[in-house]
């Protein structure tokens, strides 16, 4: 399969000239190590084998010949894969098993300083073992040859399927990038929240042991992944290292055969990191023995005291200095992180000379002109929704007379539940409306009885407002949030956690909390985002009427699957609890197809914000809402209340205080009153 010379050749086409003069590439020494070697041959080695039977892979050009990579080999690799994914269940297992405090120590890099940080599954590797568990669901006695019937797109292109990969790759290398960058982030031991929603024992709820040649292979290539993990050089240098070359492989640039620089290069170590993190816990402690092996490992049991077999664990692996592989990523990661910060990270937005319009990246073009015609769009759509559920009946409601109360907490509450809104029965309107009416060509009720289709219709018109509804708000209420904030934006009350819509002024506005800078300064900072009136309305009328006359039918058919009715945006799928992001952004994507790039989530926030820096804050940078003109509005006052308890009434806060003298003595007396009120309510403003 390799042709002679094949590691002292490489092809002129691979003959890049790699630039050693960025601290980066020098501290590495990638380009000496891969010199005069074919890297996009070995960029391609790194991949996940073939996913279509009885094809070669095609790994490069190799003299003017293609070299592959044949069938059999690569359905021995898929059997492999298949072997991997049971040894990070098995070891995910036991991550779940593990105790909180031994997951911290495991999730530091210190000897003695404890890190309330546990170390944890991250949400892509919860989607990639539900999705990987279902592939493999023949009997593991049965043998490895793999099913003609698995795959039925075994006719796409290979450069289709490699862009796939490599997108949803990048994406999971970022999610492992996050968790790593929020755990070490900081140096101070700020309490931390155990309780992020997700409970770690369920993940492995439905864990079963494999058995046969399965159980064998599986066990195999944990003991043979750990010899990779506990390699150690008597004399210090790691570079011979399995794990430390592997990580150089997975720093080429596969299409432009160049390598990655610092700040792409650490998701990619947070990423090897966790794994050699499990890998080691499950070397530690394991739930089951390793009984198919020569030499058997016990499970935890045998072990007198766990803890202590997880420190001497640490102590020798997993530290910082160590000389382990683990300690060389340790400190690849490090130095990645210092030229990160030193230096920034590079840009990828283009702004066209005219400044109308600008691209990111390589190929998505964005104009401006797109924005304001979306824009009406989105919000035409959901009153033409809205129009179209409320079968023609125009409800007489006032949005601005809508009161509401930003203090109550009781589980199941909302302003429509406030007794001078008059919102509380009126979707029983509606309902009785429907039983006389017809719904797309067809009627509601049949000989006294719901109508299964039109209810079905009803139904899916509702799935698709509310995916409008989404659109709309995450166009039209100021700048767009992060995706596991907008998405999981609640309307009601739960027993733990206030709503996040409320209604002001006449206008929706929707509050949402950040605690990212709570561990270092004990604050945590609100964005409070308006949603333009003539939306208000349409939403108002979707969350008093539809909503409840939409849970009403879906009972009623048992096709009621959302078991949080408090979160604004449900899963269109009913599976889980709201929105997701990955369906956030196909509903955006949906909703631009026509444009030359479709949005995406991050693709708008992204775009948003760099139109917003090159305009809107040239619009209020001569603004100050700390020190207004008269006490007409109230707000304002009240936010200068709120700027006089964040800075704790200060020689410069008491300047301030003079300045209200135009309020007469009223006027600071309601300032004071502000200033305590926040004090005793610690409420956002």
């Amino acid at each position: 399969m390799w042709p002679p010379g094949f590691s002292e050749y490489q092809l002129d086409d691979h003959d890049v000239e790699q630039n050693e003069t960025t601290p980066w590439l020098q501290h590495t020494g990638w380009p000496r190590l891969f010199h005069n070697r074919p890297l996009g041959i070995i960029a391609a080695t790194a991949k996940k084998p073939k996913s279509a039977w009885n094809e070669d892979y095609l790994l490069g050009q190799w003299h003017d010949m293609a070299l592959r990579s044949p069938a059999p080999v690569e359905a021995q690799l898929r059997v492999i894969s298949r072997g991997v994914d049971l040894m990070i269940d098995r070891a995910t297992f036991t991550l779940a098993k593990t105790s909180y405090r031994s997951r911290c120590w495991l999730n530091t890099y210190w000897k003695d300083n404890f890190w309330p940080h546990e170390f944890k599954v991250v949400k892509c590797l919860e989607r990639y073992v539900d999705r990987e568990g279902t592939n493999y669901d023949r009997n593991p006695d049965e043998g490895c040859d793999g099913d003609d019937d698995e795959r039925g797109d075994s006719d796409y292109e290979d450069d289709d399927d490699d862009e796939d990969d490599r997108r949803t790759d990048e994406k999971h290398i970022n999610e492992y990038d996050r968790v790593e960058t929020e755990v070490h982030s900081n140096g101070n031991d700020a309490h931390y929240d155990m309780n992020d929603g997700r409970n770690e024992s369920s993940i492995n709820s439905t864990f079963c042991l494999s058995s046969g040649l399965w159980l064998h292979l599986s066990e195999a290539i944990f003991q043979l992944s750990m010899m990779f993990w506990t390699y150690q050089e008597p004399t210090g240098d790691m570079s011979a290292s399995t794990i430390i070359h592997f990580t150089a492989v997975l720093g080429i640039k596969g299409p432009s055969l160049t390598f990655h620089p610092a700040h792409s290069s650490s998701p990619k170590l947070s990423a090897l990191m966790w794994i050699g993190r499990l890998l080691f816990l499950e070397y530690a402690v394991p739930v089951f023995g390793y009984n198919t092996l020569e030499l058997a490992w016990p499970c935890r049991t045998a072990y007198s005291s766990q803890p202590d077999r997880i420190s001497s664990i640490r102590s020798k692996y997993l530290l910082r200095g160590c000389y382990t592989p683990f300690g060389e990523l340790i400190e690849l990661k490090a130095f990645a992180k210092s030229i990160v910060k030193r230096e920034g990270i590079p840009g990828n937005l283009t702004w066209a000379p005219d400044g109308r319009s600008f691209t990111i990246g390589d190929d998505k073009k964005v104009f401006l002109s797109e924005f304001c015609e979306t824009h009406y769009k989105a919000v035409i759509t959901v009153q033409e929704q809205v129009d179209e559920m409320l079968l023609g009946w125009q409800p007489d409601i006032d949005v601005s007379a809508i009161r509401d109360d930003l203090t109550c907490r009781k589980a199941g509450w909302s302003f429509i539940d406030k007794t001078e809104n008059n919102l509380a029965d009126i979707w029983e309107t509606l309902l009785h409306r429907l039983q006389k009416s017809s719904f797309r060509d067809t009627p509601f009720t049949k000989s006294g009885h719901w109508n299964p289709e039109t209810c079905h219709k009803y139904l899916s018109a509702g799935v698709e407002l509310n995916k409008s509804a989404f659109a709309a708000i995450h166009f039209r209420a100021s700048l767009p949030g992060r995706g596991t904030e907008v998405t999981s934006i609640r309307y009601l009350n739960s027993k733990l956690s206030i709503r996040n819509v409320f209604f002001y002024d006449g206008r929706m506005i929707i509050i949402i909390s950040y605690n990212k800078a709570r561990a270092s300064n004990n604050y945590a900072f609100y964005i409070v985002r308006y949603v333009p009136i003539d939306l208000s309305l349409s939403l108002l009328k979707y969350l008093a009427i539809i909503r409840p006359v939409w849970e009403f039918l879906a009972e009623t058919m048992r096709s009621a699957r959302h078991d949080s009715k408090e979160f604004f945006f449900l899963d269109p799928n009913g599976r889980k609890k709201h929105l997701s992001s990955d369906q956030a952004s196909d509903i955006l994507r949906s909703r631009t197809q026509d444009l030359i790039t479709p949005w995406t989530l991050s693709l708008y926030r992204q775009a948003a914000l760099a139109i917003a820096k090159r305009y809107l804050a040239k619009l209020v940078e001569k603004s100050n809402f700390y020190y207004p003109s008269s006490a007409g509005d109230p707000m304002r006052v009240f936010a200068a209340g709120a700027e006089l308890f964040r800075k704790d009434f200060n020689r410069s806060s008491w300047k301030c205080i003079a300045a209200y003298q135009i309020f007469g003595k009223i006027g600071v007396d309601n300032t004071t009153k502000n200033v305590a009120f926040v004090r005793k309510k610690t409420l956002p403003v």
